[in-house]
């Protein structure tokens, strides 16, 4: 089956404001999606960007507040229009919590939503280990696999497959959170999602 390859981080604002779209993008397509959360750090000064602290602050009020409010209002998504307070703590852990979760056969295109979505509608800390207790057991997950998957986010086997989804962003220059490659074709951004979709419509 052909795939879309999701490029993301587990906090990233416009992975949360585009994930149903692309669900639906996927879904309409009859392909299936591949997550690969990422160090956005890490790849975005390996493609020559500045990291979100250190960007200008006009550029930060005008793409993550006044545009992501309009994208939020065309997708249809839940956000009061905030930043969270705790935006900038560090986000390796709920990156290694969808990895680790996805090692356990959980899929991640109902694990992941839900992870963004509490940070940008419900304003929760992704460095709170409880907070992916918490949505593993609201999704029906039995406790003890919960308890398992939070164990383990530290795991070696989940840090190596960071890693490797890491310099597999890295290597093909992914730009940022979220990208979308198909067949070797990547598109940056969620806004490129209607972009996505007509192409592989003009592919059938």
């Amino acid at each position: 089956m052909k795939t879309i390859t999701h490029y993301f981080s587990g906090h990233s604002q416009y992975a949360y404001i585009g994930f149903s779209k692309l669900l639906s993008v996927a879904r309409n397509h009859g392909l299936a999606l591949v997550h690969r959360p990422m160090d956005l750090h890490r790849v975005m000064v390996a493609a020559g960007s500045s990291a979100f602290e250190d960007r200008p602050r006009a550029a930060i009020r005008y793409f993550f507040v006044n545009d992501a409010r309009r994208w939020a209002r065309f997708r249809g998504v839940e956000w009061d229009g905030r930043i969270p307070e705790t935006h900038l703590n560090p986000y390796e852990d709920a990156n290694l919590f969808l990895i680790c979760a996805q090692q356990h056969g959980i899929y991640l295109d109902d694990l992941a939503f839900r992870l963004l979505r509490s940070h940008w509608a419900d304003g929760s800390d992704l460095t709170d280990v409880s907070v992916f207790k918490h949505l593993l057991e609201d999704m029906g997950t039995n406790t003890e696999l919960s308890e398992t998957v939070v164990s383990g986010i530290h795991s070696d086997d989940v840090r190596a497959e960071y890693e490797s989804n890491t310099e597999a962003a890295i290597e093909i220059s992914v730009l940022g959170s979220p990208s979308y490659v198909v067949d070797g074709e990547m598109f940056y951004g969620q806004d490129r999602l209607e972009l996505l979709d007509w192409m592989l419509g003009e592919a059938i």
